[in-house]
């Protein structure tokens, strides 16, 4: 089995290989190797750590993470990763079967019980704590800017509810084109300085939580390619016809009526989107829906009095009498709520 093996002269500068710099294992995992040398002169036994193929980069970027924030930074030694890209080729050495632990085991062993906290982040969270935000809105921000674990949940989500191989290759084919068109984007807009403090959270977030409410949904692959891509023409400087040379009509369709138009009036554009139908319709309100989470970044008045006059007039009738969306409605209004009294208190200030 051919084997690649990547030492890194510091976990804390290394970067995630390419997929395409992988081959696809058969028995679908990967193992990793971390090797720690202290400073004291001891050289650790290395760590075996199975990872799923499925989203083994997110594995490893939380193992990196943790090992940068418990060895490196506080300066006990230095960490070098050694990855295999199966369990029959072990990086470094020939270790018994039983001392290669999964992930989730190991963060067990470890009691990693969370991904590390963004510093940035929190701090943006006790400030809205302060500002009488509700807990649960604040747990649902922390939560939701928890990119690797969103990304994660993602393709587990995508491996374990759908069915059809095409239908698995068609949906990852859309992340990857999503996570490209959005590179550099971020949760921070220059004119709302408070967002400055999700600046470590991609764009693409967006785009995946939606798509994963889809998944949640039970629906149809076309609408979760179409919401991984529904920002790509609008933001970025790839369009909509270069998108349908890669994906089917039926996603391109879904696509085009999500996207705001250029020459679009904001009250034209709200009464479009009161008129949708279908998939298209439930897919516009899971927009909404995700980014009434994050308007709670930007803190700005006129914005949030602005995004709750369009969220009344164009998808409040839509939460209460889609059935599709029963289950989100009091998500729903909890988040609508907490905007309009942080709305209040910012424009006291």
């Amino acid at each position: 089995m051919h084997l690649f093996c990547y030492n890194y002269p510091s976990i804390m500068n290394a970067t995630i290989p390419p997929q395409e710099e992988l081959h696809s294992s058969r028995d679908g995992e990967n193992v990793i190797a971390i090797r720690i040398n202290y400073e004291d002169g001891k050289n650790d036994v290395p760590v075996y750590i199975r990872m799923s193929q499925a989203d083994w980069r997110s594995q490893l970027e939380e193992a990196m993470q943790h090992f940068t924030e418990t060895v490196e930074k506080p300066g006990k030694g230095l960490v070098t990763v050694h990855i295999a890209e199966n369990v029959s080729a072990p990086p470094i050495g020939n270790p018994a079967s039983e001392s290669i632990v999964p992930w989730e085991k190991y963060r067990e062993l470890m009691h990693i019980e969370t991904p590390i906290l963004n510093p940035r982040i929190e701090e943006a969270c006790s400030r809205l704590s302060s500002l009488g935000v509700d807990a649960a809105v604040i747990d649902g921000l922390r939560a939701d800017t928890q990119f690797r674990k969103n990304d994660s949940t993602f393709r587990t989500n995508t491996e374990k509810l759908m069915v059809e191989e095409k239908d698995r290759d068609g949906i990852i084919t859309a992340l990857h084109v999503a996570k490209q068109a959005h590179t550099d984007q971020s949760y921070a807009k220059e004119k709302y300085p408070s967002s400055q403090d999700f600046a470590d959270v991609p764009y693409v977030n967006h785009s995946i939580q939606i798509a994963n409410m889809a998944l949640e949904l039970g629906m149809s692959p076309a609408a979760i390619q179409a919401a991984l891509l529904h920002d790509v023409a609008e933001d970025t400087r790839i369009s909509l016809e270069e998108l349908s040379q890669v994906f089917a009509p039926e996603v391109i369709a879904l696509v085009r009526d999500l996207t705001s138009r250029p020459d679009e009036s904001r009250e034209h554009y709200i009464e479009r989107v009161s008129e949708l139908q279908g998939e298209a319709k439930v897919l516009k309100c899971l927009d909404r829906l995700h980014n009434l989470q994050r308007g709670f970044c930007l803190q700005d008045p006129a914005y949030l009095e602005r995004y709750i006059w369009e969220t009344e007039e164009g998808y409040s009738s839509a939460f209460s009498q889609l059935p599709q969306l029963a289950p989100l409605q009091p998500r729903f209004a909890l988040l609508l709520e907490g905007l309009k009294s942080l709305k209040k208190k910012l424009t006291r200030m």
